[in-house]
């Protein structure tokens, strides 16, 4: 082999070394991502899988040791997320191999970004005591490094509008569940304060953001 094919192999050895796997667990057909610089896009399906160019595509069902896999990422989000899959790793029972995934990123500190969206119809339907089961299953799972989006009832990321102003009032974080650091970081700045509305609650990262930030939480009674 000659000297310049060896340095361009050297070069692309590193640069794929340098770059951050960001994985993508679906439920079906993955969508393909624009390329983006030091990052590489991988994807895992629980049903199937389909070629996307130039993007790594695994079916599940064929990664022999999921639980590794989970280790080997950057971040994982996991989209269309169900209930099953949650209940399965809060409780320490990964019987499938998307659980075993997210378990995996979990004992890796590999953070992982939990899209409940698909929830939201359940959860409108649901007795108190499932929902209060469900947001037990979501404080675990976020003492862990999960975080959580498209939860049920959060309007625009469960921040009333009416309450976003100029000034430095506190603003207030409604709609129920867990609101992340994400979520709350676009309108909190510069603010005194933040009031939770009843059943609102904050993940452990946006609660130490605002900590670190001096800005205090305020609970409101209703």
């Amino acid at each position: 082999m000659s000297p310049e094919k060896i340095k361009e192999l050297a070069e692309l050895v590193i640069e794929r070394i340098s770059e951050k796997r960001i994985g993508f667990l679906w439920r079906g057909s993955p969508l393909r991502f624009e390329r983006a610089e030091r990052f590489a896009w991988v994807h895992y399906c629980i049903h199937g899988s389909h070629s996307v160019p130039r993007e790594k595509v695994y079916h599940l069902g064929g990664v022999r040791d999921p639980l590794s896999e989970g280790g080997t990422l950057d971040m994982l989000v996991v989209l269309d997320g169900n209930a099953g899959l949650m209940l399965e790793v809060a409780c320490g029972v990964t019987v499938s191999p998307a659980s075993m995934l997210i378990e995996g990123a979990l004992r890796a500190s590999v953070p992982v970004l939990y899209d409940v969206s698909i929830l939201n119809k359940w959860a409108a339907a649901a007795d108190s005591a499932a929902r209060d089961a469900s947001r037990r299953i979501m404080e675990t799972l976020s003492s862990r490094g999960a975080e959580f989006i498209g939860e049920a009832g959060c309007g625009a990321c469960g921040i009333e509008t009416a309450a976003v102003t100029k000034d430095d009032s506190p603003v207030t974080l409604s709609g129920g569940g867990w609101l992340s650091w994400t979520e709350i970081s676009p309108v909190v700045s510069g603010r005194s304060a933040v009031r939770l509305a009843f059943d609102t609650r904050l993940t452990p990262e946006a609660s130490d953001r605002l900590a670190r930030l001096n800005i205090r939480v305020e609970e409101v009674v209703c």
